[in-house]
């Protein structure tokens, strides 16, 4: 599972977590001069794969809770309108999910209840004729 907004995303951690990651320029080597090398000496010269620019991911927070980590992204990233926008929508989603869930699962345990007290009802009606047929034949 993955989630992209331009600069950021949101994965899975591990198997209980999830993480909020941005996507950052890796850092060159500051001295131009090598490892052991002085402001006199000629500076050395890097390979062209070096001169290209390369992404790295850096963690911003991890949760147990998407709501928590879309939270945390909108304050992290609070310049871009559009982004924050987005992240409100997915959260908005989310909760109407979670109050159609509620809804589904308070109607199961209704129906599951009517079940259980119409076929006990239907048992004792049952129950009854079977006594009466019985006291009859006697």
């Amino acid at each position: 599972m993955q989630i992209q907004i331009n600069n950021y995303r949101i994965r899975k951690y591990d198997s209980l977590n999830l993480c909020v990651e941005e996507r950052k320029i890796k850092q060159q080597a500051k001295n131009p001069y090598g490892r052991n090398g002085k402001s006199g000496s000629e500076p050395i010269a890097q390979n062209n794969s070096s001169n290209n620019i390369e992404y790295k991911w850096h963690l911003v927070c991890y949760s147990s809770t998407l709501d928590y980590c879309l939270t945390k992204l909108v304050d992290h990233c609070l310049t871009n309108i559009e982004d924050i926008n987005t992240i409100q929508d997915i959260q908005n989603k989310i909760t109407q999910l979670h109050e159609k869930i509620n809804k589904i699962s308070a109607d199961n345990e209704r129906f599951i209840e009517q079940n259980i007290l119409s076929s006990s009802a239907d048992q004792e009606d049952r129950v009854s004729q079977l006594a009466e047929e019985a006291i009859n034949q006697a």
